[in-house]
């Protein structure tokens, strides 16, 4: 692919990045129509930016990371045979109007609200590009959900509320602060200034002119923001300024948006069903399904809503498993802190396609014991799109060989992850589905020790 030194902010280290001929077709996201075949250089650009933000900004190989969802995989992990849901989700009539009335086709009325209001414009565009990733379409937010989809809001609450114990837990047996053993180290101007570029790109500005209004732009967001160039550049993590890696979970897993208490950073909750196009996406891309995804976490260094992006179609599969969509919602918000996912641990198909008649928490724990041994299947079947991040990883604690194929890495990292106790240690600590596992295994094991305790008292008769 060609790099244009003109917008050299916007299409950065795309080396690895399929061609302008190869990459998938998308959503025009002012249009709101199909995906389409590019048909010409600015159509080519504009289809393809989404897709180098979510994932190059920020060093993270994986952006939009649902959790797999419940699928039985063939041996080239192509086709996939997927679990029947009826009555899928329909969007309301309500929801459809107030789609409808956006202008998306007005580029003028839009680029000059966003150069205004840059903070707001930037969250909202990666929300577009992130639900545009997964081939979806939004039907409710927050309390809209909680209005057309009781059920459904319900069960999102539940599991957020599951989390917060989880997470609570796991501050209360920290002998030392909780921060992330290896934080992700980031350049917050920089990062600030290319999702801009990448904005203004995506709006139609001329490639000449962007750079030139990418500054007065920043400007504008620091202003929203009430900071100055020198407090924002000081911001190394994607966590708040003022928070460890989990008191910054806990304070968004305790803050869902649709309170009208909470004040400052919270969870929104965006409910979305995936298109045939996008479920096509992630069998082409060998990405299972998803059943919840996050926005880009450069979000986490501007703005105070946090989507957790909960995919309609096999939403009744997790709601009949609370204790698979704790790990979903444990699992999302974690990816705020900047972690990506490098492999899926699998827990959902272990939990869905459970046939012994063991009941989640005991299918759980058992998945932990036995994920270690598990790993050369879940190598062999992990999506694609995962390839930059498990390199990187590979790179970072195995051995940097720029000559060495992808194929080499993943057979060496298995090997790796299965005889050296340090690297499996980092491994469970970057991962962000193996970091939630790690978690929630210590909560059931904690909860099964306190009920075995109580069992001994009660037959002491004390």
């Amino acid at each position: 692919m060609t790099k244009d030194p003109k917008v050299k902010r916007v299409l950065i280290n795309v080396d690895n990045e399929p061609s302008r001929d190869t990459a998938w077709p998308v959503r025009d996201i002012e249009s709101a129509r199909p995906p389409q075949a590019s048909n010409g250089p600015k159509k080519s650009g504009k289809g393809l930016i989404w897709k180098v933000l979510l994932s190059v900004v920020g060093g993270l190989a994986v952006v939009a990371c649902g959790i797999a969802s419940a699928t039985i995989r063939r041996s080239d992990a192509f086709g996939v045979q997927r679990v029947p849901v009826p009555n899928r989700l329909i969007m309301s009539p309500e929801h459809q109007l107030m789609i409808e009335s956006i202008p998306f086709g007005n580029e003028t009325a839009l680029l000059d609200k966003f150069i205004r209001a840059p903070r707001t414009g930037i969250a909202e565009r990666l929300n577009h590009w992130t639900i545009d990733n997964i081939g979806g379409e939004e039907l409710a937010r927050d309390g809209e959900i909680k209005r057309l989809y009781p059920q459904v809001f319900e069960a999102i609450e539940e599991a957020r509320k599951g989390s917060v114990a989880v997470l609570e837990a796991t501050k209360n047996r920290c002998t030392q602060s909780c921060d992330s053993p290896m934080p992700v180290r980031v350049n917050a101007t920089q990062e600030a200034k290319d999702v801009i570029g990448a904005v203004l790109y995506d709006m139609g500005v001329d490639e000449s002119k962007i750079e030139s209004q990418i500054e007065p732009v920043f400007d504008n967001l620091l202003s929203e923001m009430g900071t100055s160039r020198e407090s924002f550049a000081q911001r190394e993590t994607y966590t708040s300024p003022d928070t460890n890696e989990i008191d910054f979970k806990l304070k968004l897993t305790k803050n869902p948006c649709h309170l009208e208490s909470v004040v400052g950073e919270c969870i929104q909750y965006i409910l979305v069903k995936q298109t045939p196009e996008g479920i096509q996406r992630d069998r082409d891309d060998n990405r299972p399904a998803t059943y919840a995804a996050t926005v880009h976490p450069v979000i986490s260094l501007i703005g105070d809503k946090y989507p957790i992006i909960i995919i309609t179609n096999n939403i009744e599969d997790p709601i009949k498993h609370p204790m698979l969509f704790k790990h979903i919602i444990t699992h999302e918000v974690d990816h705020y802190t900047g972690s990506p996912d490098i492999f899926y641990t699998g827990i959902d198909r272990a939990i869905l396609n459970n046939t012994q008649g063991d009941d989640d928490k005991k299918t759980y724990l058992k998945k932990c014991e036995e994920l270690r041994a598990d790993m050369p299947d879940i190598i062999k079947n992990s999506p694609d799109s995962m390839q930059p991040a498990a390199g990187l990883f590979f790179d970072t604690h195995g051995r940097d060989d720029p000559d060495m194929g992808m194929l080499d890495k993943k057979d060496k990292l298995e090997k790796l992850l299965a005889s050296n106790d340090t690297t499996w240690d980092a491994f469970i600590k970057t991962s962000t589905d193996f970091k939630t596992m790690g978690m929630h295994c210590d909560y059931l094991q904690e909860q099964e020790s306190a009920l075995l305790i109580s069992d001994v008292l009660d037959g002491l008769g004390m």
